[in-house]
């Protein structure tokens, strides 16, 4: 692989520009500015994907904006503090790849668009009329794909892995413990495996793809080392992706 002094260069700033990107993506998904997140921060590629724990992946330019179409009411809060980057940007200076764990509060868990209202309910913070929200903190992985679009960088894909997830007042380990012997083998099949997406239950506002991978904390679980970490490489391979 070519080290120029150019490539170290062009390395550097892109690693700064990409920081600037997610944090700036952070704040303006604070302020609940959805349709800005499209405008100005989304690749303008047909391939754009975002995916979200265990909930799908939204594929395509008019599912991705799908995501951010959510009303920006009152008591909604979410708050992404990402630290530990770890950002690698391709030798042919056309794409980065970026890995942040995320610190994260949220009023509004949503709902896991791929199961069935039973498996739904574990995992939402909503009451069952859909007025309430619980406080939760969470601990997420937040791998993305980068794309250079004039002279500006764009994300091209962007996954969110959670971790943890728990009701503030509580703690991981417990809500772990809770949550397992709520619903026992299927809550852990479901988090252990792809979940199937049904076709016919896709509204217009859930993932249309299947969750590619997932991975959250119980207190028999051991951490794994999925996603890996952004490497030095030449170009980007779709094989790679986040």
């Amino acid at each position: 692989m070519d080290d120029s002094a150019e490539i170290r260069l062009r390395r550097l700033e892109a690693r700064a520009e990409i920081e600037n990107l997610i944090g700036t993506y952070c704040h303006l998904l604070f302020a609940g500015e959805g349709g800005q997140i499209m405008d100005e921060l989304w690749s303008q590629s047909e391939d754009i994907s975002i995916e979200i724990g265990a909930s799908g992946r939204y594929c395509t330019r008019e599912k991705v904006a799908t995501y951010y179409q959510k009303d920006h009411i009152a008591g909604k809060f979410t708050l992404l503090l990402p630290v530990t980057p770890v950002i690698e940007a391709a030798a042919d200076g056309k794409t980065v790849r970026g890995m942040w764990f995320v610190l994260g509060l949220d009023s509004d868990a949503g709902e896991l668009g791929t199961a069935v209202t039973e498996e739904r309910e574990l995992l939402t913070s909503r009451t069952k009329e859909g007025k309430a929200y619980q406080a939760e903190c969470a601990i997420w992985r937040l791998g993305a794909d980068c794309i250079k679009e004039g002279k500006l960088w764009k994300i091209l894909h962007l996954h969110q892995y959670d971790m943890i997830r728990f009701p503030c007042g509580s703690d991981w380990v417990r809500f772990a413990e809770e949550r397992f012997a709520t619903d026992g083998i299927r809550l852990d099949a479901m988090f252990r495996s792809n979940l199937l997406f049904a076709e016919d239950r896709a509204p217009e506002n859930l993932a249309n793809a299947p969750t590619s991978y997932h991975w959250q904390y119980r207190v028999d679980g051991m951490t794994e080392s999925e996603p890996k970490l952004p490497k030095p490489y030449e170009t980007y391979k779709e094989t790679d992706r986040y």
